[in-house]
């Protein structure tokens, strides 16, 4: 259960940073594509 609540906060917030780099500065958007994505798939603990 834990594990599904983090990870569901995990994607909020790639979705949350993808979308705030994205706003603030399109040339940022392919950064904030590739920083927001590393935490997403690594494997939670």
């Amino acid at each position: 259960m834990a594990l599904e609540v983090l990870r569901g906060l995990a994607i909020l917030g790639t979705l949350l940073t993808n979308t705030w780099l994205f706003s603030s500065s399109s040339i940022s958007s392919l950064a904030a594509l590739v920083v927001a994505a590393v935490p997403a798939t690594s494997p939670q603990a």
